[in-house]
């Protein structure tokens, strides 16, 4: 094959990098959308706070320091339960039994002044906002790397000219990259550090608010400052995590094909700073790679990456295996591989086009039949934009309640966080499973909170469907007391199965007490 230039390899390793940052932006997207369904929860608990406490004088600091009735004290603890169990289902063990420790501390007192209450809500928010936006991270983070690794290999063996089997990935190997601490700690700790200055911010913020009696307009504004300046903390943090992941791949990449040396590329443009230009073009060993010395990132926000280098272009750590056809794409190097994409991706189903057109017509009541045809073309719509546009995972579209207005949501492997910000009520959401499951638990913790929507549907990547619908008897507070109850039969949080039971369980009772109907097809 005609052997490309240093240059083509060059821009490749730049292209590889940008590829990784629209990765990061996208994940950054998810995380705003976590942050503005905690600034409307939040609003939520702040409006309702001053409309039940507050006089045709305003709402003084010594009003809020009075102490709960017993029925509100009661209503508050069920509120917690709500949240511990919540919490509980967190995909993260460690920080389930952090946040639930602190939780459970707090409905310990018996007597609970009325700003103490508002205050332990507002930490049971931030809490569920730290767990939500760690488990988006977490399942981004690694498959970035592994995205990263099987790319750079792929690269390697292309500018070689010679493909051989490479070593795979396992999901050990990634939870060890995703976690290691290389800049001193690991990103789930400094994201809980900024989850824990936004708590420090937010107390301070309502009880300075309170003492200097400010309105309900002037708190609201306040808060959402401090929302948006935590918010510009986790998207750096997204940034810098997403540069060294990437990275992390290709130096590990390097290792298992036997390369020794590295080339530093800088990105040169008018942002690049002095210590990122001066490394540019300079080679290190392997063994020798230092991110913040020499190697990226070098900074927050770094956007640097490294290229192979061998100095005579000899590529002998290559010269193994057989020859790779010049026109080889990545898919089939995939396959070559005994991969597929979607297995360094979401692991989920293909969709395929029997699969699309699979999806069925549901019936549903409130929706007239035209609606019905629109609903499903939409389910088909859906599991297009999953394969073509998002790698066979996660994708949530959102509607209003007469289904003009539709937001779309990208997420990654198993996950996905619906945007139903500026849809009004009765909010119709739909999302895609890769796994071809039914409803998770993050799914029913999603339909309890969000009071806004109304249904809630599943189509599988094979292609059939499930609906939740409230009904006119739902009740928030009574669905997560059953939701409690049926967490607590759950002994390993980790097991799929143990969860899949819960869910049923949960969706069984609720069912049975006329507060949602399950409507299913395909």
């Amino acid at each position: 094959m005609a052997q490309r230039s240093k240059e083509y390899w060059l821009a490749r390793s730049i292209q590889r990098e940008q590829e990784a940052y629209l990765r990061g932006a996208a994940l950054s997207q998810r995380l705003f959308s976590e942050y503005d369904r905690s600034v409307r929860a939040l609003r939520k608990s702040i409006q309702a706070f001053y409309g039940k406490y507050a006089t045709e004088h305003g709402l003084s600091y010594e009003d809020a320091m009075n102490v709960l009735t017993r029925r509100e004290a009661q209503e508050w603890k069920a509120s917690l339960a709500e949240y511990v169990a919540q919490i509980n289902a967190a995909s993260d063990p460690k920080a389930a039994a952090e946040l639930t420790a602190q939780l459970d501390a707090l409905s310990i007192n018996s007597r609970i002044s009325r700003l103490e209450a508002l205050l332990g809500e507002t930490q049971a928010q931030m809490d569920m906002l730290y767990d939500r936006c760690l488990g988006e991270m977490r399942q981004e983070f690694g498959e970035v790397y592994a995205e990263s690794y099987y790319q750079k290999h792929f690269d390697l063996q292309s500018r070689a000219g010679w493909i051989n089997e490479i070593s795979k990935l396992t999901p050990g190997m990634i939870e060890d990259a995703v976690s290691y601490p290389w800049s001193g700690a690991m990103f789930s700790d400094r994201l809980w550090q900024n989850k824990s200055a936004l708590l420090f911010n937010m107390r301070e913020t309502i009880t300075q608010s309170l003492i200097q009696g400010k309105s309900l307009p002037e708190t609201s504004k306040a808060l959402a400052a401090k929302m948006g300046q935590s918010y510009k903390v986790a998207e750096r943090l997204v940034r810098t995590e997403t540069n060294h992941i990437h990275n992390r791949a290709d130096l590990d990449a390097y290792v298992a094909a036997g390369i020794e040396e590295y080339e530093f590329m800088a990105a040169l443009d008018a942002r690049t700073c002095e210590e990122c230009g001066a490394l540019d073009g300079q080679h290190f060993k392997i063994k020798d790679a230092m991110p913040g010395t020499n190697f990226p990132p070098m900074h927050p926000n770094d956007r640097c990456t490294t290229v192979e280098y061998d100095p005579e272009d000899a590529a002998d750590w290559a010269q193994s295996g057989e020859k790779m056809p010049a026109d080889m794409s990545y898919e089939q190097w995939l396959e070559k591989q005994n991969l597929s994409e979607q297995q360094t991706s979401s692991g989920g189903t293909p969709i395929t086009d029997k699969a699309v057109e699979r999806v069925p017509r549901v019936v549903l009541e409130g929706y007239t039949p035209d609606q019905a045809d629109y609903i499903q073309a939409q389910h088909k719509e859906l599991l297009r934009t999953a394969r073509d546009s998002n790698g066979g995972n996660e994708v949530a579209y959102a509607f209003s309640s007469d289904l003009s207005r539709r937001n779309i949501s990208l997420g990654g492997g198993q996950d996905v966080t619906p945007s139903i910000t500026g849809l009004g009520d009765k909010v119709f959401v739909m999302h895609n499973h890769p796994q071809g499951s039914s409803f998770s638990s993050q799914d029913i913790e999603f339909f309890m909170s969000a009071e806004e929507v109304s249904a809630l549907s599943l189509v599988t990547n094979t292609g059939s469907v499930e609906i939740l619908t409230k009904m006119t008897g739902y009740d928030r507070v009574k669905a997560g007391t059953e939701y409690t109850r049926a967490l607590k039969k759950v002994s390993d949080f980790t097991s799929q199965n143990q969860m899949r039971k819960a869910v049923d369980t949960w969706i069984s009772k609720m069912e049975k007490a006329a507060m949602i109907r399950v409507s299913r097809s395909g």
